[in-house]
């Protein structure tokens, strides 16, 4: 069960920062049981984040010395992120969400992490 693996590390890097999202710093929810892909998930719902962007040659290499690769993010911070990259770089998406559950109204958010 490889989906029942990605949620427990999920929660695991979300547990590690006090459940807050890496980026904003809001509050998130965990990964609904069970977990079906292409459904639609809340929008404070932890996520994994490559701390690094599509396109960032550090994203290729081994983290060294205790870096991290990937943080816990609310889905808004994740999508809004991967949507910026993207659009900065001229990639293309690759999401396996339905593309309604990517849909929303907000405010930009940030691409640092919160202080």
């Amino acid at each position: 069960m490889a989906g029942n693996k990605i949620v427990r590390r999920r929660n695991e890097e979300a547990k590690r920062q006090d459940w807050k999202c890496w980026w904003c710093q809001i509050p998130m929810t965990p990964v609904p049981m069970p977990w079906v892909n292409g459904q639609a998930y809340p929008l404070t719902m932890v996520t994994l984040d490559h701390i690094y962007p599509k396109g960032d040659p550090r994203r290729k290499h081994a983290p060294r010395n205790g870096e991290r690769r990937y943080v816990a993010a609310c889905r808004l911070c994740n999508e809004e992120r991967g949507k910026h990259h993207e659009k900065a770089n001229g990639l293309k998406r690759h999401s396996r969400l339905k593309p309604n559950a990517l849909q929303f109204d907000c405010q930009p958010l940030p691409l640092e992490p919160a202080s």
